[in-house]
Formats: C-alpha cells, structure tokens, sequence
C-alpha cells in the first residue's frame, strides 16, 4: 500500500541528451523542435526525504535518500553510491562523459563510471570570491557536454557587509571552474534575504 513519504523533500532529476534523430531523412528537423529530437532512455535521479514516515505512516522516521539512473526509461533502476554520505546535491546533470554532482558540501564531484569511484573539482570548496563563504544558495546546471554552469547569489553578512555572488564555470565537465562576480557593478541585495533561483539549458 503506498505510504507517505513525509516532508522536507529536495532533489533533482537529469535526462541525458540524444543526437538528432536522422531518420527524418536528409532535411535537418524543424530548428523549432530544438536541437534534440526523439527521447533518451537514460535518466538520473537524486532525492533526500528529510522527514521520512515511520511504520506507522507518520512523518518523523529517519531521512531517506535516492541516487539512481535508469537506461531503458525507468523500467529498471540502479543505486548509485552519492559522492558524500548525507546525498543532498544542488544540482545533478550528464556531461559527455559521466556525471557531475554539485554536493551540500560546498564541492563539486565527477563520476566517469555511475558512482563506483568519484573526483572532486577544482577549486574545493567552490566558495564566494569576495567573501570566502561557499554560500547556501546555489543551483547548478549540466549542457549534457563539457560545460557546467553554477550560480551562487550576492549574500549578505551582519558584521562585514554585503559579497557579491558569483558564476562558476567549467568547460571539462566539472574538473575545473573558473569564478567571476556576478555582471552587475553595485550591490543590489536587500539586507533581507529572499531569494529564488532557477537555472537550466535549453539546447
């Protein structure tokens, strides 16, 4: 019988990207239907429930965490072991090679062979160039290639002031970022933090 899975839930998902389908002969496929054509059967998840239910089907049992890809469209499913033991990620996406795993741990993490083994990018942590500070908000996004993209926003402390966020960028999958201030010459941060990110490629 289905059981509640509790509160507290974060996670994300990652289709890994698929050639144009030539089957539509020699004419390229209409530029509106975007550069992939067709669907891909490999899929990967990651999810953390932090407040799972118990037993009984209450919430308040141990965390439960998923870090599995599929490669026939979700008909079967393999665990893959996450880059560090609690499994929370802000972000998760194919490159050309593997996949890149951007962790709560401030770090950024690549796995050439689903999860047996894992590399961690460069620099470590991927912290605020100004302030130091890894930063809480973050999102990170794959092109399905080399290149990932991550976004930490402009933070705010109480005793030394306003940092500007930042942009890091790697064109090897993830094994190296470059980081830049965000494009903007004044800070614009209210002192009250509200803040909402979104962050994906559309190829």
């Amino acid at each position: 019988m289905p059981v509640s899975v509790g509160t507290a839930f974060r996670g994300h998902c990652s289709v890994a990207p698929q050639p144009i389908n030539v089957e539509f002969g020699a004419e390229p496929p209409d530029p509106l239907l975007g550069a992939w054509v067709g669907q891909t059967d490999t899929i990967v998840v990651q999810a953390w429930f932090g407040r799972a239910a118990n037993a009984s089907g209450a919430a308040g049992g141990q965390p439960v965490s998923v870090f599995s890809i599929t490669k026939d469209g979700g008909a079967t499913w393999k665990s893959m072991e996450p880059p560090y033991e609690r499994n929370l990620a802000d972000g998760v996406g194919f490159t050309t090679k593997g996949i890149f795993y951007a962790a709560e741990d401030q770090r950024g993490h690549v796995t050439m062979d689903e999860g047996e083994s894992w590399g961690t990018s460069v620099p470590a942590p991927l912290a605020n160039q100004e302030s130091g500070n890894p930063g809480w908000h973050r999102l990170f996004a794959t092109d399905g290639g080399e290149v990932v993209v991550g976004l930490v926003p402009a933070e705010f402390d109480g005793k030394s002031g306003f940092f500007m966020g930042n942009v890091f960028y790697s064109q090897d999958q993830g094994a190296t970022f470059l980081l830049t201030p965000l494009p903007w010459s004044e800070e614009p941060t209210p002192a009250i933090d509200d803040t909402f990110m979104a962050l994906t490629y559309v190829p």
